[in-house]
């Protein structure tokens, strides 16, 4: 199953492979910018994990039967949620909100394809 999520998410989401590719210090950059209102940082943060929401998408999606497009879905706005969100005097790391984030998102996202 990993091939062909693999496969699928090259073909569905190009910047898939790659998109974890940022300079040192950049992501910290991007996290103060996203979070007093930068949209071009919000959006390099959602790039940035987008291999972390598709992998996760294709784990979720496999186990539970629930559409890959509506976990990959689920997972980029819980990104943008945590970018709006992160309060940069947090004890955390924003990569664990973010990976704590798409992991409650993709549940919701399961629990309400199952109420529906």
């Amino acid at each position: 199953m990993q091939v062909l999520t693999e496969t699928v998410s090259l073909q569905v989401y190009p910047e898939y492979k790659g998109a974890s590719l940022m300079m040192e210090g950049e992501e910290t950059e991007l996290i103060f910018r996203a979070c007093s209102g930068d949209a071009g940082a919000r959006l390099r943060l959602v790039k940035y994990y987008l291999n972390i929401v598709v992998e996760t998408a294709g784990i979720f999606a496999s186990e539970t039967g629930a559409p890959f497009d509506v976990m990959v879905q689920a997972g980029t706005m819980a990104v943008m949620r945590a970018a709006y969100g992160y309060d940069l005097s947090q004890q955390i790391a924003f990569a664990e909100v973010v990976k704590s984030e798409i992991l409650r998102a993709m549940d919701a996202a399961i629990h309400s394809q199952l109420d529906s």
